[in-house]
């Protein structure tokens, strides 16, 4: 669910305390509206997807459909994550 995916983006790439400022700075929309959205009290509407993937566009297939095309840049923050745990043990 697309939703989800907006969710799962704030979690990885925005800091915990003033997530939802930064993206009305960034994107025009409402810190109000991004928090509703966060936290489900609304369904995000078309600008928060167009504006989190013009925001984050090495994620902008994945919001759309769930899945990444790592050779084409597209990715995800659950792929980056798995990245980072894999160079970290190829490290040790």
């Amino acid at each position: 669910m697309i939703s989800e995916r907006l969710i799962k983006i704030i979690d990885a790439r925005l800091p915990r305390k003033g997530a939802f400022t930064y993206l009305e700075e960034k994107t025009g929309i409402s810190a109000r509206s991004w928090g509703h959205a966060y936290n489900r009290r609304s369904v995000p509407g078309i600008e928060h997807i167009e504006a989190m993937g013009a925001l984050f566009p090495e994620y902008a297939y994945w919001i759309m459909t769930g899945k990444t095309i790592p050779e084409a840049g597209q990715t995800s923050p659950d792929l980056e994550q798995l990245e980072e745990l894999k160079r970290t043990v190829n490290e040790a």
